[in-house]
């Protein structure tokens, strides 16, 4: 619901949800991902062991956003 910059169209990359909400599953949670056009393709999807707010909001070495880090950590997978 908040965004620290302005989000675009077909600019979801990450998608991070807490271990414990996928405790009752991400079926419901990961549909819009696959029926909306807006947000594009080539998702990653993954269950944070821990705080989703902490790992975003961490300072990431040589990465200006933490998404950019996480998708050049997940590239390297």
């Amino acid at each position: 619901m908040e965004a620290q910059r302005k989000l675009a169209t077909g600019r979801l990359q990450n998608f991070l949800i807490s271990k414990e909400l996928a405790k009752h599953g991400v079926a419901e949670l990961a549909d819009p991902l696959g029926r909306s056009t807006d947000i594009g393709r080539d998702v990653y999807m993954a269950v944070v062991d821990g705080s989703v707010e902490e790992l975003l909001t961490f300072e990431y070495p040589n990465a200006p956003t933490s998404a950019e880090y996480l998708s050049i950590s997940w590239r390297e997978i």
